[in-house]
């Protein structure tokens, strides 16, 4: 079983490069090298970046257990195995050694079909990463 948490890798992505669009700006409006329109526009720019980041920050993502048996990925609700949700699929969309993002398919009665995106990070557990590995990459063949 790995813990899915919740990950603000993207939401400190998008806040730097929001932040430092707002310095360049800032600097090149100062130094006459754009136009005050621009200026504002760009500013307007970045503030609607912000905001589209900001439900990834506020985002409260209920804390599962993703767990394999051999044959079928499940997310429980805790490490008890109270409540099960089935995931029909596990596909690896980026693996970059210390995490991996993942798209499970679901296939619960209320949603059949849905997806959720997850990142997984070492940091999360990191006594049990490997196994995770393994368990992702063997369950693909």
């Amino acid at each position: 079983m790995y813990p899915v948490g919740h990950f603000l890798w993207i939401f400190w992505l998008c806040g730097g490069l929001g932040l430092g669009g707002a310095i360049l700006t800032g600097w090149l409006f100062s130094v006459g090298q754009i136009a005050s329109w621009l200026a504002l526009i760009s500013v307007l720019i970045l503030l609607a970046v912000g905001a589209a980041c900001l439900p990834l920050a506020l985002r409260k993502k209920t804390t599962c257990w993703l767990h394999w048996n051999g044959q079928v990925w499940r997310c429980l609700d805790d490490e008890q195995n109270e409540t099960a949700q089935t995931v029909s699929s596990v596909i690896v969309i980026l693996d970059v050694q210390q995490a991996l993002l993942l798209r499970l398919t679901g296939s619960s009665v209320d949603v059949p079909g849905s997806q959720e995106w997850v990142w997984l990070y070492k940091g999360f557990a990191p006594v049990k990463w490997h196994d995770l590995r393994c368990a992702v990459y063997s369950a693909l063949k």
